[in-house]
């Protein structure tokens, strides 16, 4: 019989404090803290960076040039290349510098190409981070040989 009064008292005592204001502000700054994060994560992911890409030829070479700027948060930079030629009215990949890595807030880079006459695009597909998060930014350029 005790002990059923004790099962029932705090059977008791857990429906007060789940109905109370005190579980209520547990729940609520966990939510709190949550939002802020996603505030910040997605102010960064507003505000990550610029990508520049340029597509030049000289001596028969099609000179790639890639410059990502991040913001003073920037952690990492991880960038896709490619370079793609004109074929039969549609663009065929002729190469892709797959993972070109800056662990600063700047990513900047050459890549060069055998090339011949014709029409040309260059795509950069840029990951930029901060810590864990970060945010896909695509530019293209397109040149005449």
């Amino acid at each position: 019989m005790k002990s059923m009064q004790k099962l029932t008292a705090g059977l008791l005592v857990g429906l007060v404090f789940l109905s109370s204001p005190f579980a209520s502000l547990a729940d609520k700054s966990f939510v709190n803290e949550e939002l802020e994060l996603s505030r910040v994560e997605e102010k960064f992911l507003r505000d990550a960076g610029q990508v520049m890409a340029e597509l030049i030829f000289n001596g028969g070479n099609a000179i790639c040039n890639v410059r990502v700027q991040g913001k003073s948060e920037t952690t990492k930079i991880v960038a896709d290349i490619i370079l793609e030629k004109k074929v039969s009215g549609s663009f065929t990949r002729l190469v892709t510098w797959q993972g070109v890595t800056s662990y600063s807030n700047i990513l900047s880079t050459t890549k060069t190409y055998g090339a011949s006459k014709g029409s040309y695009r260059l795509t950069v597909v840029a990951k930029i981070y901060s810590g864990n998060t970060y945010e896909t930014k695509t530019i293209s350029d397109y040149a005449d040989y």
